[in-house]
């Protein structure tokens, strides 16, 4: 790198201003360097492309925001040069035809189409072999650490299914009908009590109801029910409870209740779920990847020695 500074040393001193201010280094990536004459066929690439002229602030913001760029294509070529990553000239090459056919152009045609932009041809193969460079990257670096798993995908199919209704429950309930009477006190006592021995000495509700005298209570067998098919009293308190959980003790109109949520699913209304499901898998895998891609672009400029200069 020391190396380099010299040369671009000599070249300010020895040639003329407007070539030594193209060689001008507006930022340093590691042993890499990006100039002047880097950041301007950039955006005379994207004045091409867009069709748009950029002056005063907005080319000055542009012109930072495009040395960003440019700083985190050195990072992936740097990265890419370790493993050996980095695309091949004929790669290259392939792409840049491609994109000239694309315009219906030879090559010849598309050279000169770029020269007459005041764009090099060797600055957008540049563009191109940073585009490769990043995909390679993704491809045998990130890619290939990304797993979507089938519970993360019926997780997703819940999450679109709840909204619509169908969620069920399945639940078992123990009620205490509240007779003409009724100690009020002694069952909320009896059904604490039943409440504790179930969650803190974690036994059943059949092995702690045997003490009780069945006249007393109803133990109900779990059966699925939507939240429609639940008695009106404990409607909410089963949609707030966790599978396992076991309500406290809850009073109705004419009975206490204590109810084990023991599952809880989505009835599902899909018309094609193997489609869904595809569908479902590319989205979370793409959201995987760009959070991946991020954090390993982060980490990058983290271990790497990265200065701007002024532009």
């Amino acid at each position: 790198m020391k190396l380099l500074f010299k040369l671009i040393l000599l070249i300010s001193l020895f040639v003329p201003k407007a070539f030594a201010e193209d060689f001008r280094i507006v930022a340093v990536v590691g042993d890499e360097v990006i100039t002047n004459y880097d950041l301007q066929q950039r955006i005379r690439i994207i004045s091409l492309t867009s069709g748009k002229i950029f002056t005063g602030q907005h080319y000055g913001v542009l012109a930072n925001q495009i040395r960003e760029v440019l700083i985190t294509e050195r990072l992936q070529h740097i990265e890419a040069r370790k493993y050996g990553l980095v695309p091949s000239e004929s790669k290259v090459l392939e792409s840049y035809k491609s994109l000239a056919n694309e315009n219906k152009m030879t090559i010849k045609k598309f050279n000169k189409f770029l020269s007459d932009a005041g764009v090099s041809k060797d600055s957008f193969r540049s563009q191109i072999e940073a585009t490769l460079t990043w995909q390679n990257l993704l491809i045998n670096k990130i890619r290939s650490t990304i797993n979507v798993s089938d519970f993360e995908i019926d997780d997703y199919i819940e999450q679109i299914t709840e909204s619509s209704g169908e969620v069920e429950y399945l639940v078992e309930i123990v009620d205490f009908p509240i007779k003409p009477g009724s100690n009020a006190f002694e069952i909320e006592s009896l059904l604490e009590k039943i409440y504790v021995q179930v969650t803190n000495d974690k036994l059943t509700i059949d092995q702690v109801m045997k003490d009780f005298s069945a006249n007393r209570s109803k133990t109900n067998e779990a059966v699925w029910r939507t939240k429609a098919g639940l008695a009106d009293d404990i409607k909410e308190p089963v949609t707030l409870l966790s599978k396992g959980e076991l309500s406290k003790p809850i009073k109705g109109e004419s009975a206490y209740y204590l109810v084990l949520l023991k599952d809880k699913r989505v009835r599902k209304n899909i018309k094609n779920e193997e489609k869904l499901r595809a569908e479902l898998y590319k989205k979370i895998f793409v959201q995987k990847l760009e959070a991946k891609a991020d954090s390993y672009l982060k980490n990058l400029k983290r271990s790497t020695y990265i200065e701007r200069k002024n532009i």
